[in-house]
């Protein structure tokens, strides 16, 4: 539920509707957070980075599950991974980012 909220959206309230809703804020929240990590890192170790072009990181729920549950939960997790590239793609605009599912890392490759 968003504030400020009008009385027909009051009037309108389902409770599955609303959990949904708080669970993609929540995983929101935490890919935020991810992503604010991962540009931290990708900064400071960009000198290495840019000599090879890409950089490799994780895609792997339950890892994020383990240390962040408040927003990693497995209502969530559909949701997870499509969101979490949309979102890489969101932020390196023009690179390719690349998923290898045998093992969950996400390359982003600037090349």
């Amino acid at each position: 539920m968003k504030f400020p909220i009008t009385k027909e959206q009051l009037q309108a309230y389902h409770e599955e509707e609303d959990r949904i809703e708080n669970a993609k804020e929540d995983l929101e929240k935490g890919l935020t957070m991810i992503l604010d990590q991962l540009l931290i890192e990708l900064r400071r170790e960009m000198p290495k980075y840019s000599k090879v072009q890409y950089y490799d990181t994780w895609a792997i729920f339950e890892m994020y599950e383990r240390h962040h549950p408040r927003y990693f939960h497995r209502g969530n997790r559909e949701w997870f991974l499509e969101r979490y590239l949309t979102r890489l793609q969101e932020s390196f605009i023009g690179c390719k980012i690349r998923l290898d599912p045998s093992n969950m890392r996400v390359r982003i490759d600037w090349s």
